[in-house]
């Protein structure tokens, strides 16, 4: 039974970019797309209220702004949707970039740790062997 936990407490993280793990690298993915998201859905709503009313561009965005409406079953458009979207996009890669710095701080933290091990392990290494060329110089 020890075995399986140590085995779980071993697995070895896969990495992307050598800082990401497959988690975080999928939630940057999906927090940089509904970020773009909600620019353009603000794009669209500045060129939707700026645009000349009997132009096509207009005709067109009135119409995406029906479907757009109907399809969210809301009336907040592509001014509240974008908004939502923006803030939810940089949440989520807020997030996704802080486990990311979490993880290599562990990983610094461990690797000083490591260091610091060895050196007083070679400390102890040698003043074990000066206590035997002293023992020797001794019985001599």
């Amino acid at each position: 039974m020890a075995n399986i936990d140590n085995k779980a407490k071993k697995k070895k993280e896969i990495l992307v970019f050598k800082q990401y793990t497959i988690k975080q690298f999928l939630s940057l993915i999906l927090g940089i797309s509904f970020l773009l998201t909600g620019v353009a859905l603000l794009i669209m709503y500045y060129i939707y209220e700026y645009a000349p009313i009997k132009s096509g561009a207009y005709a067109t965005l009135s119409n995406a702004l029906k479907t757009f409406n109907k399809g969210t079953h809301t009336t907040l458009g592509f001014i509240g949707w974008g908004i939502i979207a923006l803030i939810l996009g940089a949440l989520i890669i807020t997030l996704a970039l802080s486990f990311a710095y979490k993880l290599e701080e562990k990983e610094k933290d461990k690797q000083t740790r490591r260091e610091i091990r060895l050196k007083a392990l070679k400390e102890q290494q040698n003043e074990s062997l000066q206590d035997k060329i002293i023992a020797s110089i001794n019985e001599k």
